[in-house]
């Protein structure tokens, strides 16, 4: 019987069919990547604007082009010529998911740490809310940073969501959420890239929660398998690129001591939310919510590093033993270099 493919990969592989040729195009921009400079960081493996190159072929009048391969065109191809090099599925344990998925987003966060994620192109897998595609983009025309968010829905449509990486993450939520349309696109006629906060669209909580799955990703020491060993059992063919879809568990650890401090203070209970404790020698019996905490590590005055620490829903002055699980984590990810 035939391998079952994967819905990331049939998704990105369908993209793809629309542009023949578009693979060979992608390796041919990666190869030609140091003539850029600076001006393509190293954390991006494909500019947009080299795939709009792709896609249009560099036809004076683009928007007809882009009318015909569909609204998204863009920000799907650029997803799936990413995430079709490295193909992995970052499956998130259901018990994690939940917790991320409804944690606000507070705090001074950097956007500079969603560099650290394990892949160029990510595809978060959920069970329990909608999965998607994520990578770092730079726009080569305001030179700035990017977040870019990738929803394939149902329908056979999908959502892009543009994060502009300006001061902290929740800044750069807020002002997402705000402006009413989710940034237009900034590139020539016809690639204009918009998704209104009404139909195919995604509310706060959607934004929100993808981005704490992703900030997981980065964290220190994530309970995540060892890349090393994933990499040395896959197949590459002749340009790096992996050959099939590799499956990697995310939050199996957590999620069950998640799952077993749950049982313990009750299954109604909702790690979302900090339940009210006063101040006292001996606090009420409350649940502390899963926050970030990051700071920066080495000398002052040379290279220092940024290391974001997740801290889990915590039941505090719980009767049941159980309550007080220790939730352990394996071997930090350490990101491949295919």
């Amino acid at each position: 019987m035939a391998e079952k493919m994967h819905t990331a990969e049939r998704f990105c592989r369908e993209v793809i069919a629309r542009k023949p040729g578009a693979i060979e195009d992608a390796n041919f921009f990666r190869s030609k990547k140091a003539d850029f400079g600076e001006k393509w960081p190293d954390w991006c493996d494909l500019t947009m604007a080299s795939v709009y190159a792709i896609l249009t072929d560099g036809a004076e009048n683009a928007a007809p082009i882009l009318a015909r391969l569909g609204a998204n065109a863009l920000p799907e191809m650029t997803a799936a010529l990413i995430w079709m090099r490295y193909k992995t599925v970052l499956a998130f344990d259901p018990e994690l998911s939940d917790v991320l998925q409804n944690q606000p987003l507070e705090g001074v966060i950097p956007g500079q740490v969603l560099e650290r994620l394990p892949y160029p192109c990510v595809y978060v897998e959920r069970t329990n809310a909608v999965s998607f595609f994520a990578w770092l983009e730079w726009d080569v025309k305001l030179e700035m940073q990017e977040l870019r968010i990738l929803i394939p829905l149902d329908n056979g449509r999908t959502i892009s969501i543009p994060v502009p990486l300006v001061g902290t993450l929740e800044d750069s939520r807020n002002a997402l959420i705000t402006s009413g349309l989710l940034r237009a696109w900034s590139l020539p006629a016809g690639a204009t890239n918009d998704v209104r906060i009404s139909g195919d669209s995604a509310d706060d909580s959607t934004i929100t929660g993808c981005i704490n799955h992703l900030l997981y990703l980065c964290s220190d020491k994530p309970d995540i398998p060892d890349a090393t060993n994933i990499k040395a059992r896959r197949t590459y063919d002749f340009t790096g690129a992996a050959k099939r879809t590799a499956s990697v568990s995310v939050g199996t650890r957590i999620g069950a001591a998640l799952k077993k401090a749950r049982a313990g203070v009750g299954a109604d209970v909702d790690y979302s939310k900090e339940r009210d404790a006063k101040t006292s020698n001996s606090p009420v019996p409350h649940i502390r919510r899963a926050h970030w905490h990051h700071y920066w590590i080495g000398p002052k005055t040379g290279e220092r590093k940024l290391l974001l620490k997740w801290l889990p829903p915590i039941p505090v002055n719980m009767d049941d033993a159980d309550a007080q699980s220790v939730v352990r984590t394996v071997k930090p990810d350490t990101p491949p270099s295919e």
